[in-house]
């Protein structure tokens, strides 16, 4: 009987996921709006048209870069999202008549790459290598740009559908893209052909993020999947209550992560069956989970919050 109990015990134990504290809190120097973790140093983007440096060990800022005001209403560039590779930066910020620009910076010089003529409107860029960037528009128009030459290699519409989010994955060879129809799409960045669909959801789909074979997604239809692109099995996971807002994989895809924004719920999962793993407790209240970041390996956890805050959660 002792032995039976004791079993019991392990098993039900393994069942409950563990609460975490914050282990760091750090103040911005503005509202948070997109974030990136690289080479030591943290990213933080801003509303007022800064991205803020940091050192990751110290959490202590290192450099502020700042970009032009805008000559119309809102006057700050506000920073939509930025990318780093090799200590180069790219980022995306507001533009004039609403539309989206992208700036390089790199070797302490700011270049912005497009003229005000050619009226993008971006939902993001990233690197693919050091001369190559690729950027997709709301309306699923996607584009590999080579910065070197200064031109186009391509740009292709494969898909007819309002873009709602994107992600990179980690080898930075394929994108991700999801849109109001519930579908996600997995595009071969070399060519910008297709290379699968995932018909995980209902409708809308309101997030997704990428590790290795992995694609996460949060819906309106009150689902998060994890997809595996390998193997191309998922799993799923009905939101009983409000909707997952964010998500997050690591690199080697393993962990994954989901924020609840009305319950304000921030979870961990075993990315392979979606198992709870941790509840992190010291959210925010009131503000969304702009980014989440695993980093260390999986070791630590960042979230960067609507407001000016960043916290820290040791997993490991």
């Amino acid at each position: 009987m002792k032995k039976l109990i004791c079993g019991f015990l392990l098993i039900a134990g393994s069942l409950i996921s563990a609460e975490l504290q914050p282990s760091q809190t750090i103040k911005t120097g503005g509202d948070i709006v997109s974030a990136e973790i690289a080479g030591g140093k943290i990213y933080t983007g801003l509303m007022n048209g800064k991205v803020e440096v940091r050192d990751q060990k110290s959490m202590k800022a290192v450099e502020t870069i700042t970009l032009p005001d805008l000559k119309d209403e809102r006057e700050k560039a506000q920073i939509e999202a930025v990318d780093v590779l090799n200590n180069s930066l790219l980022i995306t910020a507001d533009d004039l008549e609403f539309m989206k620009a992208i700036y390089l910076y790199r070797g302490k010089n700011l270049q912005k790459l497009f003229s005000n003529e050619d009226k993008l409107n971006l939902s993001e860029s990233f690197f693919i290598s050091e001369n190559q960037i690729f950027f997709a528009t709301i309306s699923h128009d996607l584009t590999l740009y080579d910065i070197a030459k200064k031109q186009v290699v391509y740009t292709t519409q494969p898909y007819w559908t309002f873009m709602t989010d994107i992600a990179l994955a980690p080898d930075r060879q394929t994108i991700f893209t999801s849109g109001e129809s519930g579908v996600i799409y997995a595009t071969n960045i070399a060519d910008g052909k297709k290379i699968a669909e995932y018909h995980n959801h209902t409708n809308n789909v309101i997030t997704i993020a990428a590790g290795k074979d992995i694609v996460l997604s949060g819906g309106a239809d009150k689902l998060l999947v994890s997809q595996n692109t390998k193997t191309n099995k998922k799993s799923v996971k009905k939101v009983e209550d409000g909707e997952i807002r964010n998500v997050a994989v690591s690199e080697d895809g393993k962990l994954c992560a989901a924020f609840n924004q009305i319950t304000e719920d921030l979870t961990i999962f075993n990315c392979e069956n979606l198992s709870e793993t941790h509840k992190l407790k010291g959210v925010v209240s009131n503000e969304p989970a702009q980014k989440i970041i695993f980093a260390q390996n999986g070791a630590e956890i960042y979230v960067f919050f609507g407001g000016d805050t960043i916290k820290v959660w040791k997993l490991k």
